[in-house]
């Protein structure tokens, strides 16, 4: 009993430490640019609580993409996990949807969730069934979205303009689908509805959980 409380310890400690090297880089980072802007910037960007989370988030985000693009690679292809990035993250941006707490779990669920789906979706080489799951995966986020979080609110106002702008980038995303079905490139097929899957199922989870609170 004691040892497993030793290791359970330890996993905390583990998990701890790397949250914390985050906020010591971000935070480093967030002195320098605000030093070095001077009078330059906006009052609100000298705060370095706010300039500290938008730099957290930014090498969040770039660790994610990076182990998306190695592991993606090794499983679906690099030009086939690329397709996946340009789908997901211009919808992801303006969409939202669940956050997890910690950035370790975020990366970490990310990569289980970006492996289950594009392996299942890998069982499904039928054009005409991935372009119906898709659509009805860009239905899905046209319904919901945006879902704000408990550190990012949106107004009225700015809901009715990423309302709009998700719905341009579906639009753009079509097109591109009817190329891919053209030139019978299954593949970027695949990582297209993989992107839109993954993007509903996080948009539903945010909701669930701002419902909650």
């Amino acid at each position: 009993m004691e040892f497993r409380q030793k290791i359970m310890y330890n996993k905390n400690i583990k998990k701890v430490e790397g949250e914390h090297m985050y906020n010591i880089i971000a935070n480093k980072l967030a002195n320098i640019l605000v030093s070095y802007a001077g009078d330059s910037i906006d009052s609100k960007c000298k705060n370095i609580e706010v300039v500290t989370y938008g730099i957290e988030l930014l090498m969040s985000s770039i660790v994610n993409l990076i182990f998306v693009m190695i592991i993606g690679g090794y499983f679906f292809g690099t030009f086939a996990t690329f397709v996946f990035v340009l789908f997901f993250c211009p919808i992801r941006q303006f969409s939202g949807g669940y956050h997890a707490k910690s950035y370790i779990t975020c990366t970490v669920g990310f990569l289980v969730l970006f492996l289950l789906f594009g392996n299942i979706m890998m069982f499904i080489e039928n054009t005409i069934v991935c372009f119906g799951l898709w659509l009805i995966f860009g239905r899905v986020i046209l319904s919901v979205s945006p879902i704000d979080t408990e550190n990012k609110r949106l107004d009225q106002k700015l809901k009715c303009i990423c309302k709009k702008k998700i719905g341009l980038l579906l639009c753009i995303e079509l097109v591109s689908l009817i190329v891919f079905m053209i030139l019978d490139r299954i593949i970027f097929l695949q990582m297209a509805v993989t992107a839109l899957g993954i993007e509903s199922i996080l948009l539903l989870l945010g909701k669930i959980v701002n419902q909650k609170e």
